[in-house]
């Protein structure tokens, strides 16, 4: 359902002693539009990517304590490629 809205604004031109020398009058008309948003696949998405992210997360941690000297980093960007390609 759209609702129409009109607004009227006044423009008023003055001379340096305050006179108005001319007055002009604009009309705008503004429709308000509503719109249904899906947003139960988003979260599904937004849920799958935040599960996705805490995996990779773990699974770069354990690498680490297995092996200190592995950059924490690049372990994570590897095991989270890898949870995206699953």
């Amino acid at each position: 359902m759209s609702e129409e809205k009109q607004e009227v604004k006044k423009k008023v031109k003055r001379d340096e002693f305050g006179n108005v020398e001319e007055e002009k009058t604009d009309v705008e008309v503004k429709k308000e539009t509503k719109y249904k948003i899906d947003t139960e696949s988003d979260a599904e998405e937004d849920l799958e990517d935040a599960a996705d992210k805490v995996k990779a997360a773990a699974k770069a941690v354990g690498s680490k304590i297995m092996d200190i000297d592995k950059d924490l980093g690049a372990e994570y960007k590897k095991e989270k490629l890898k949870e995206k390609t699953d």
